[in-house]
């Protein structure tokens, strides 16, 4: 998330890098897949259910925290993480 907010200026600009696309996407996907049931993490028992709950708690808020600053809205971006980071 961080790393998001550092980009942030690259998302406004009006393309973006695609090495910077390829990168967070594939956080995204490699974390869904590996901790699903048939994934590494998931099939192999790795992870607790609420292991498993947590990654795709955090790559959701990532989600959307990308597509809103895809779609120029860096006010509310991050505010799905700051309410995850105060317990909410």
């Amino acid at each position: 998330m961080e790393c998001l907010r550092a980009l942030k200026d690259e998302f406004q600009a009006a393309t973006v890098d695609r090495e910077i696309m390829a990168d967070l996407m594939a956080i995204i996907y490699l974390t869904r897949v590996w901790s699903s049931p048939d994934g590494m993490l998931g099939g192999n028992g790795i992870l607790t259910q609420e292991q498993t709950n947590c990654l795709l708690t955090w790559i959701e808020i990532m989600e959307g925290c990308l597509m809103c600053l895809l779609n120029g809205d860096g006010e509310d971006a991050f505010c799905d993480y700051e309410d995850y980071r105060n317990g909410e």
